[in-house]
């Protein structure tokens, strides 16, 4: 006999009538000592083996058209698990049409993916079985809010998206990998020696009837042996579970899901999405992406720097080669006839106008000149005039604001003045910066390589804005020694 207990849910597992009348004669014990009781009326009995025996007075076998249903799920041996899968879908559905009302950036939604969306999943799928179909299903519904809903285009391959951010992905899931890893994990529980669980024994039951195998045991002294079971699925991950023990590094008999998913994920074949690597090959992007995750700033600037680097924002030229439907490749400022990623941040004469800014304004801030806007200067990798902290957050900025102000004038018709642009890339700069010096106050001299910019930012946004734009009585930029 077993337990589980969960608040006020309890399930107990019996072999046979005798042992579920002990049981009952116990809870009676317990009744009496504590006052508590035990509704009977919402106590069901579940058969989970062939055989059939009579059961204690008060208690019935749950009927054919019912489900008893233990921590959400339904356990009861006429349950469809089909039935769960469209509630679950129906869930993710909605929560996804909240959260894209919100507005949020890439990153955003593949957090908020894993967080509101899968979870959902997790609980269910670690116990219960899915059809393949309906994790396709799964996977589309996951993968249209991560790129901004129904209809929307993605822009690189999902498979790039499951990396690490180290690996320059955005440490999305793959359901379905993860789906694999829960099932390694039961077959790892399933073939491990100690046969204590009552659920195990239950399986082992089952295998041992459906393996046709008359005389002999799937067991091996305490052991499953996969060589004997004549399931071939459950045989085939049985196999597959025990090569992933052989590539651990860890000894343990008990492989964290974490790891279970990495091998899985790894074992993943698709595409690859690696265009970007062959437009710049000289381009160390390990490095690359240590440096966009060390930047202080918000999640749409990241997702933007993360696309733009990966070549897959919506130009106007990105999105004339991949729809169907007429779209002019245009730039829709300076009417030059291809609008892609070189030509909307380098070339254009409304960007070159907001670098011209950059440029002044650096100037005035340091003494030192920067170098003209090139290709590395989109990778935030180009030479720099000190300051490399600072100067990595100031190009980011500009280069969103050239990216909003060419947004507003293609979908709104609104033509943003310079001046407008260039107050708002400051104000975000400084917001940055603030946040960098306070959430790393010990290494903020390390970071910024001088100390006069920690005196800068450490008074908080509005204090280092006028001292930047020369509103202050004291600047430190001119005041404040330099520090080795």
């Amino acid at each position: 006999m077993r337990v589980l207990a969960a608040a006020d849910d309890i399930v107990l597992f019996a072999r046979d009538a005798a042992s579920l009348s002990k049981l009952l004669e116990l809870v009676n014990l317990y009744e009496r000592a504590s006052g508590a009781a035990l509704n009977l009326s919402k106590t069901v009995a579940v058969r989970l083996t062939r055989e059939e025996f009579l059961l204690p007075e008060g208690v019935s076998w749950a009927r054919a058209d019912t489900e008893a249903k233990y921590l959400g799920f339904a356990i009861a041996n006429s349950w469809n698990g089909a039935s769960m899968f469209p509630r679950i879908i129906a869930n993710i559905r909605e929560r996804a049409s909240f959260w894209l009302r919100a507005g949020l950036s890439l990153r955003g939604r593949v957090i908020i993916s894993k967080m509101m969306l899968l979870s959902l999943v997790w609980y269910r799928s670690c116990v219960c079985d899915f059809r393949p179909q309906e994790i396709q299903t799964l996977q589309r519904e996951i993968r249209s809010f991560v790129w901004g809903g129904p209809g929307k285009i993605p822009r690189v391959a999902y498979a790039q998206l499951i990396l690490a951010e180290r690996e320059g992905g955005l440490n999305a899931t793959c359901p379905d990998s993860y789906i694999k890893a829960q099932r390694l994990r039961w077959i790892g529980k399933l073939f491990r020696a100690s046969t204590d669980h009552p659920w195990k024994a239950i399986v082992l039951a089952e295998l041992q009837h459906a393996s046709q195998a008359r005389g002999l045991s799937v067991l091996e002294g305490t052991a499953v042996d996969i060589r004997r079971i004549r399931l071939p699925t459950l045989r085939a991950w049985g196999q597959v579970w025990l090569s992933v023990r052989e590539q651990a590094t860890n000894a343990s008999t008990d492989l964290p899901l974490n790891q279970l998913y990495g091998f899985v994920l790894k074992a993943r074949a698709g595409p690859t999405g690696s265009d970007f690597r062959e437009k710049w090959p000289e381009v160390d992007w390990p490095g690359q992406f240590k440096l966009l995750s060390s930047l202080a700033v918000r999640n749409k600037v990241h997702s933007f720097l993360w696309l733009l680097w990966r070549r897959g924002l919506a130009t106007n030229a990105w999105l004339t080669k991949r729809t169907s439907r007429d779209h002019s490749s245009a730039c829709s400022r300076c009417g030059a006839a291809v609008e892609d990623i070189e030509h909307l941040f380098i070339h254009c004469p409304a960007a070159q106008e907001i670098w011209d800014q950059l440029s002044t304004t650096w100037q005035a801030w340091t003494g030192t000149v920067p170098p003209p806007p090139t290709r590395t200067t989109l990778l935030l990798s180009g030479p720099k005039p000190g300051y490399d902290t600072a100067y990595d957050t100031l190009v980011a900025h500009t280069l969103w604001s050239i990216w909003t102000q060419r947004n507003a004038l293609q979908f709104r018709n609104e033509a943003v003045p310079l001046p407008t642009v260039w107050q708002t890339t400051i104000r975000n700069f400084v917001s940055s910066m603030v946040v960098a010096v306070k959430r790393h106050p010990c290494s903020s001299r390390k970071r910024f390589q001088r100390g006069r910019w920690t005196d800068v930012f450490a008074h908080g946004g509005e204090t280092a804005l006028a001292i930047l734009t020369g509103n202050a009585k004291i600047n430190p930029l001119r005041e404040v020694p330099e520090t080795d």
